[in-house]
């Protein structure tokens, strides 16, 4: 877990506009395309500013009221819903007054991230993406803590997990900003099974950090179209048959007992003998250890 830093500049300066403390980064992660960071900031007047980059604030703990410039110069007070969430998308940010202290989980998405997922949509979105403030939605806030969650430890799910949390998170940004809706009757495609025994295989080689692109350039299809055509073909997600994967072996080698349980963890991709225990526990119902025991 990541101790709390200082921070003056960096990614948010644009929707921060001065110091804050920071913790949760996913700098240094390896993350292509995005990034998440917790922050804590006092209340002090933040003057207009210009992003470079899709900025979404998901408010933490019970917001302070603010006031917002809707016309220059003049600021109007509000008061913002438990756990509201504010989309900057590159642009002007307005100015701001909040009148007290912000706790808050940051995500940044480059613009050729987003349009990179926009490209591989279906339907693509009919309108402009919109700076908007103080809306709740429970899916977008849920995939913003997952993905904050997952850098705070460092990230030991992998990046395959960070990408599809990041692929989904752009997907909701790209639909608020439209009336776009995919149709639901949308039959269910599959992968080719010579491709899906490519990727499968890929897949194997439980030691590499294997990142959402590499399995959908081994597919030859996008990032989004592999995504519903792995699901279609295994009935989950890759980040979940990989997971599969690395259990199984777990379990074929603890039946041979000669393994020491942090050996097992490394040859699984598991990123330390407490992450193998806790994703056992959590999928099988017992430890490795008392899996061992009871063979």
């Amino acid at each position: 877990m990541q101790t709390a830093q200082f921070k003056t500049n960096g990614v948010f300066d644009a929707l921060l506009r001065g110091p804050s403390i920071s913790s949760a980064s996913s700098r240094g992660l390896n993350w292509n395309g995005y990034v998440t960071e917790r922050h804590r900031a006092e209340g002090f007047e933040r003057p207009e500013a210009v992003s470079d980059r899709y900025i979404v604030a998901l408010w933490t703990m019970l917001p302070p009221i603010c006031e917002y410039a809707d016309v220059p110069g003049q600021f109007v007070k509000h008061r913002k819903p438990p756990r509201a969430i504010v989309l900057a998308p590159p642009g002007i940010i307005p100015a701001i007054r909040p009148h007290g202290q912000g706790d808050f989980i940051l995500c940044a998405l480059e613009p050729e991230f987003v349009n990179s997922v926009e490209v591989e949509l279906d339907q693509r979105p009919n309108a402009e993406i919109l700076y908007r403030r103080d809306f709740v939605h429970p899916a977008f806030a849920r995939l913003m803590e997952l993905l904050s969650a997952e850098a705070n430890q460092g990230g030991p799910l992998g990046r395959l997990y960070a990408d599809h949390l990041a692929n989904a998170l752009a997907m909701q940004l790209l639909h608020l900003g439209s009336q776009a809706r995919k149709n639901k009757t949308d039959k269910v495609s599959v992968l080719p099974s010579h491709r899906l025994r490519r990727v499968i295989e890929r897949m194997q080689d439980l030691q590499v950090d294997l990142d959402l692109q590499t399995l959908a350039v081994e597919s030859g299809y996008s990032r989004s179209h592999f995504l519903r055509m792995f699901k279609g073909s295994m009935g989950c997600t890759p980040h979940r048959y990989l997971l599969q994967l690395r259990l199984e072996r777990a379990k074929e080698m603890l039946r041979q007992r000669k393994w020491l349980l942090s050996d097992i963890a490394v040859i699984c991709g598991f990123s330390s003998h407490a992450h193998l225990t806790k994703v056992f526990r959590d999928v099988v119902g017992v430890s490795p250890s008392e899996y061992r025991r009871l063979l």
